[in-house]
C-alpha cells in the first residue's frame, strides 16, 4: 500500500512511529521473510520484536517461521500461541 505513510500521518500517529515499512515501498509482502527484515532493518534491528497483526497467516505464522514472536490480534485461529481481542490487550502479552 504506497500510501500508507500518508494513512499514519493522517491518523496523527507519525510521531509516535518511527518507520512505516509497505510491500510497495520494498517489494515484498507478508509472509515473504525479506518482508519481516525489512520492518527489522527500518527499527534498528533490535534485539527483541514482536509482529502484531490481525492475520493468521501472513502477520503470525508468517513471522513465527522467521523467528519472530507475533500476535493476532481480532481474530480466534487456534494457529497463533498468543491471541487478543484488541491491541490494547495486545500490549499485555507484549513483555519487550
Amino acid at each position: 500500500m504506497p500510501e500508507l505513510p500518508a494513512i499514519v500521518t493522517a491518523l496523527g500517529l507519525a510521531d509516535m512511529i518511527d518507520a512505516v515499512v509497505s510491500s510497495a515501498a520494498t517489494g515484498y509482502e507478508k509472509p515473504h521473510p525479506r518482508a519481516y527484515a525489512a520492518g527489522l532493518t527500518a527499527a534498528g534491528n533490535p534485539a527483541t520484536a514482536v509482529m502484531v497483526g490481525d492475520n493468521p497467516v501472513a502477520d503470525v505464522l508468517g513471522a513465527e517461521e522467521v523467528g519472530l514472536r507475533a500476535v493476532l490480534v481480532r481474530r480466534d485461529d487456534a494457529r497463533a500461541r498468543l491471541r487478543a481481542p484488541d491491541l490494547r490487550a495486545a500490549i499485555d502479552l507484549i513483555d519487550v
